[in-house]
């Protein structure tokens, strides 16, 4: 089910090179882990050799591929704010209804499930949802084939009391301004609840006009200011200092390259 290429691109073993019993230990390791990302679970993987001269060997990997793990249904439990066809959009676990990164199905995959809750508490809070939390576990409902249950306890929402911007020193004040009440009519429109990505765009947005303006030293960032009885939003000024990205180094990747990683970032 998974091409040799793929795995002797990744195996640390290498023709014409020396025999080495931790690379070779750690060469099944990979090889299950590659397995189990397609939902392997089962893998077996045996190494043996055969001598080819006095001082050559082929060295074999026997794999017993056995069947393939498959999530049949994924259900989320508690949420009312969001609907699960919403959340299951935000995940990368996709049933066998759904469509697949994987061509050869559904994948059953714990760090997988892991990554999904970390992605659905992520957008909860990107909401206003701070208190949320998220758990999962899966039940075998036949040979090989499993649902996987997502638990959300979505917690109360941040409603914002006040919202307001610095904008003192800008000779061109009125652009931001202008653009603030844009970005408050905005917020108006969903009850004035914290939303994170809406005030990202904004900060991007008037952080364009100040570079747009020559004005490199200058960043406006955004604070939730939180106590018992307000919920206070501001937009202030921080002096920076420009720095330029050299060189970005990606490791840990044995699987996939990097250059499928350069292109996400």
């Amino acid at each position: 089910r998974i091409d040799d290429d793929l795995l002797l691109q990744n195996i640390s073993a290498k023709k014409n090179g020396f025999i080495n019993k931790n690379n070779i230990s750690n060469d099944i390791k990979l090889i299950k882990s590659i397995y189990k990302v397609k939902g392997f679970n089962n893998v077996n993987v045996i190494v043996s050799t055969e001598k080819y001269s006095n001082d050559r060997i082929n060295l074999i990997y026997e794999i017993t591929e056995n069947n393939q793990s498959q999530i049949s249904r994924i259900k989320f439990i508690g949420n009312t704010s969001y609907s699960d066809r919403y959340l299951l959009s935000l995940i990368n676990t996709k049933s066998r209804n759904f469509y697949n990164i994987f061509t050869s199905g559904s994948n059953l995959n714990i760090e997988n499930f892991k990554f999904d809750v970390g992605k659905v508490k992520s957008f909860y809070k990107q909401k206003g949802y701070f208190d949320v939390n998220v758990d999962f576990n899966i039940s075998e409902i036949s040979s090989n084939k499993y649902t996987v249950n997502f638990y959300v306890n979505e917690g109360g929402r941040i409603k914002l009391d006040t919202i307001d911007i610095d904008t003192s020193n800008l000779i061109f004040s009125n652009k931001i301004e202008t653009n603030f009440k844009n970005f408050l009519k905005k917020m108006s429109k969903n009850n004035l609840y914290y939303d994170q990505i809406v005030i990202d765009k904004f900060v991007d947005k008037i952080n364009k006009i100040l570079i747009k303006n020559n004005n490199f030293n200058t960043i406006f960032v955004s604070n939730l200011e939180r106590n018992s009885k307000t919920n206070k939003l501001l937009f202030t000024q921080k002096k920076v200092s420009l720095s330029t990205i050299n060189k970005i180094n990606i490791v840990g990747n044995n699987i996939t390259k990097d250059k499928i990683l350069r292109s996400k970032l």
